[in-house]
């Protein structure tokens, strides 16, 4: 069965929309804090868009025909049952939420290698904040949400990392709305923290792009390693609490340490990708709190930026 051009293009739409609306969040927040910021992450916007123009080229261009195949109807129940399963040891088994994504990423990266990118996807939606997910049925309509969108999108962006969480921010947002469930706003982080968080995100997504490339261990076992140490070790080393934070930042920029060398194509560009998730982690915090996958989606802009900027360096973006 073949894909329908509006159904790819609806994908699409879907993750260029969510990954620009949060850069400008973030913008905005910087506008009247600091301008210095505005002008750096109105950069990152400028990158972001240059990639999402390039893509959609791309897809004009080529215009392959997509045909659905056995192997989508097992990534829908992969990431339908990631979600779950991640909600579960979050909201009944006492792990904090790192901890459970890393720990469903993990298994299915060993045991479910052909799934394992929905499987980890899906346990971006159950990353949600409890207080927005108050019902099961609400990270299950969360999690079928992202699983159609998964199917609609694994040829775009190819090798970007972050776009499984923002897959999933999709999805987690689409449930809120249908539950009428308000994400909630989280203060700016302030700077002694941020630049602690830094670099942690610059430590994060190189070493997460290192065990990846270098090590072999593939993009999703790589993150959930890094995922489940900075989860279980952080919060033991700073307190509950900051720790947590710190191991979240980390968790952020290991997806953009998933990239694929056609988007970053060596580790010393994890730099600035680590420094361009801080910024828009610590800036975003204002808007659309506790929905799972806005990491992801985070990381999916830093990615998508040094892939721009990369586009914008050679020739203009027509």
């Amino acid at each position: 069965m073949r894909k329908e051009t509006w159904a790819v293009l609806t994908g699409f739409a879907l993750l260029s929309a969510a990954v620009l609306l949060l850069v400008s969040l973030s913008i905005v927040e910087t506008a009247y804090r600091h301008p210095v910021k505005m002008i750096m992450l109105s950069l990152v916007w400028l990158g972001t868009a240059a990639a999402v123009i390039s893509e959609a080229r791309h897809i004009w261009v080529t215009r392959n025909p997509v045909v659905y195949t056995p192997a989508d109807g097992y990534d829908f129940l992969g990431v339908f049952c990631g979600g779950i399963i991640t909600f579960f040891l979050q909201s009944h088994f006492g792990l904090n939420a790192v901890l459970a994504s890393g720990a469903v990423g993990l298994v299915g990266g060993i045991f479910f290698k052909k799934q394992s990118a929905a499987v980890y996807c899906g346990s971006f939606v159950g990353m949600a904040c409890p207080a927005l997910y108050v019902y099961v049925p609400s990270v299950a309509l969360g999690s079928f949400f992202a699983s159609i969108i998964y199917v609609l999108s694994k040829e775009l962006f190819q090798g970007a990392g972050g776009k499984l969480g923002t897959i999933a921010f999709i999805g987690s947002l689409l449930s809120a709305g249908v539950f009428r469930y308000t994400p909630y706003r989280e203060a700016v982080p302030l700077w002694n923290a941020g630049g602690v968080m830094v670099i942690y995100a610059v430590f994060g997504a190189y070493i997460t792009y290192v065990l990846n490339h270098k090590f072999r261990l593939g993009p999703v076992a790589a993150s959930a390693y890094v995922g489940l140490a900075a989860g279980s070790v952080l919060p033991l080393v700073h307190g509950q609490e900051t720790g947590l934070m710190y191991a979240v930042m980390v968790f952020c920029a290991s997806f953009a340490g998933m990239a694929d060398k056609s988007r970053i194509p060596k580790a010393m560009g994890m730099i600035p990708a680590g420094i361009i998730c801080a910024l828009l982690f610590i800036y975003s915090a204002p808007f659309l709190g506790g929905a799972g996958g806005k990491l992801g989606t985070i990381a999916f802009a830093s990615v998508l930026t040094m892939d721009g900027w990369s586009l914008l360096g050679k020739r203009p973006i027509k």
